[in-house]
């Protein structure tokens, strides 16, 4: 699934949408689509994680802090942190996971 499919299927999505865009040896990069409300279930990064939000903002939360990340912004996920995340309005964001 490409970006563009991704954002047609977040219109009527009641769950995340995860699609793997690249997969090599030694790096990930991951779409994930939110709609509005839908929240993406407490969990670590499975390693050495940038989030990049490309669409709408979000809500990134951990025990200690909730962060608004806009579009085109960035975070660094550390690694070992538990957090969720969800939204107010439908929202795409890459995992560029290494």
């Amino acid at each position: 699934m490409n970006l563009t499919e991704l954002n047609k299927k977040l219109e009527k999505s009641d769950k995340p949408i995860i699609t793997a865009i690249m997969k090599s040896d030694n790096t990930k990069l991951i779409a994930i689509g939110l709609n509005t409300g839908i929240v993406l279930e407490k969990h670590k990064a499975p390693g050495r994680t940038k989030l990049i939000v490309i669409q709408g903002k979000i809500k990134y939360i951990t025990v200690h802090e909730t962060l608004i990340i806009d579009q085109y912004q960035t975070h660094d996920i550390p690694l070992e942190e538990i957090h969720y995340v969800t939204t107010d309005t439908p929202s795409i964001f890459l995992l560029l996971v290494a």
